[in-house]
């Protein structure tokens, strides 16, 4: 039984987004925090849909540091040259930052399992994490849940119903299966295609594309 190597990202009372997925993978279990894969897109995504450039680009010996910016602003951004690599702890603390300027809190459904290596398919005898105390400390009314497994797990433990993707957007909605299962009053749950490398159907401008729902939703 492996057990949830981290807590959830800082959350405040502002905090307003909630992505989970469904069990870290090996390489942000080593690294301590959320979607360190190289290939994962996750944070690719994010930062373009909420139209902030990236603080690092591993491919390259110069550093972009950026400042706190308005949402649809451009972000004003320092260059600074390196001669190292990117610390993997600084590139860590970046993320953290973005984090908090877009009141968005990372955290995953399940709190242990079985499971082999990074593989979603191999999981079982799942225990979940307490998302309704977090819910409950928090103003989050969006949820977005990253690929299908964190979906299906979701709908399992609270019993929701999973609608038909929207249009050619490929979210698509969850919803309680009746009003004893609400877990928030105006709470907006998004299954989101998995920015997982496995996910080969789906191109980074495919991912951009979808998740760009949870930006536009306030």
């Amino acid at each position: 039984m492996i057990h949830y190597p981290f807590l959830h990202t800082q959350f405040h009372k502002d905090s307003r987004i909630l992505i989970l997925g469904s069990f870290p993978s090996v390489s942000s279990r080593k690294l301590g925090f959320y979607y360190q894969h190289p290939q994962n897109r996750f944070w690719k995504v994010l930062y373009r849909i909420f139209s902030q450039q990236m603080p690092y680009d591993t491919n390259t010996t110069k550093l972009d540091i950026i400042l706190p910016c308005t949402q649809f602003g451009n972000p004003k951004k320092y260059l600074f040259a390196t001669s190292q690599c990117i610390d993997s702890q600084s590139t860590i603390a970046q993320q953290k930052a973005f984090l908090q300027i877009h009141n968005i809190v990372l955290w995953d459904i399940i709190k242990s399992c079985e499971i082999i290596g990074s593989s979603d398919t191999s999981i079982k005898n799942i225990i979940p994490n307490d998302i309704r105390t977090l819910l409950a400390q928090t103003n989050i009314d969006i949820i977005a849940l990253n690929g299908n497994k964190a979906g299906k797990i979701f709908a399992k433990i609270y019993h929701h119903t999973i609608d038909h993707a929207k249009d050619t957007h490929f979210y698509r909605i969850l919803t309680p299966k009746n009003h004893a299962y609400t877990l928030k009053p105006n709470l907006k749950i998004f299954l989101l295609p998995s920015t997982s490398p496995a996910n080969a159907r789906f191109g980074l401008e495919n991912l951009i594309e979808s998740w760009c729902i949870i930006a536009t939703k306030k």
